[in-house]
């Protein structure tokens, strides 16, 4: 069995640098190396991806950057049959007794189960 693994993406904005199309300019290289590197992954005909945590700069990310996030792993990885398991890092725990984790919203739509939190 053939495995990728991925972590600490901390997908998000940094800095004032924007792509001609208006996007932050470290965000846009952040989905760049994302993309690339599922893509490997699927090239090099995983059977698992593994994501160990940490999706997100931050715990409470935009709506933008979660759909981002969840098109790219769909797109380049979950669409052409490969499996998905995650381990939340700290960046995607609930801060709050109310609050759900960073990708909570990815696992209905996705089928990205949580293996287990840290």
């Amino acid at each position: 069995m053939k495995i990728g693994i991925f972590s600490d993406v901390h997908y998000g904005p940094y800095g004032e640098a924007v792509t001609a199309d208006g996007m932050n300019q470290r965000q846009a290289d952040y989905l760049a190396t994302l993309k690339r590197t599922l893509s490997g992954m699927r090239q090099r005909e995983v059977d698992l991806v593994l994501f160990a945590g940490d999706a997100f700069k931050h715990p409470r990310p935009a709506p933008a950057l979660v759909y981002d996030f969840g098109q790219t792993v769909y797109q380049e990885i979950i669409a052409h049959d490969v499996r998905v398991e995650v381990v939340l890092g700290n960046h995607e725990l609930p801060k709050g007794d109310h609050d759900e984790d960073a990708l909570a919203c990815l696992r209905s739509f996705l089928v990205m189960p949580i293996v287990s939190q840290a």
